[in-house]
């Protein structure tokens, strides 16, 4: 995992480097089961970027995308067997 973002309350974005598609997740402690502080964010780091940088992402100031969908978190099935 490679860290590429805080986003603040011990939620940080990271990048599964052993994807092929550098698939992005996000961790999120506060949710209080072990297996559900991980889950998929972007399948791609490549989706995340792009997301980012013309500010549709959900975590983009101002994109609505957190209050227009409403956000279910994919609980990552590698949890486990990665670590």
């Amino acid at each position: 995992m490679l860290p590429i973002a805080d986003f603040g309350c011990s939620m940080s974005v990271c990048v599964d480097c052993r994807s092929d598609t550098a698939q992005v997740l996000l961790f999120d402690p506060g949710l209080g089961e072990p297996e559900l502080a991980w889950s998929i964010d972007t399948p791609s780091l490549a989706a995340w970027l792009h997301g980012w940088l013309d500010g549709t992402a959900w975590y983009c100031d101002g994109s609505g995308a957190g209050e227009e969908f409403d956000l279910e978190l994919t609980p990552w099935d590698g949890f486990r067997s990665r670590i």
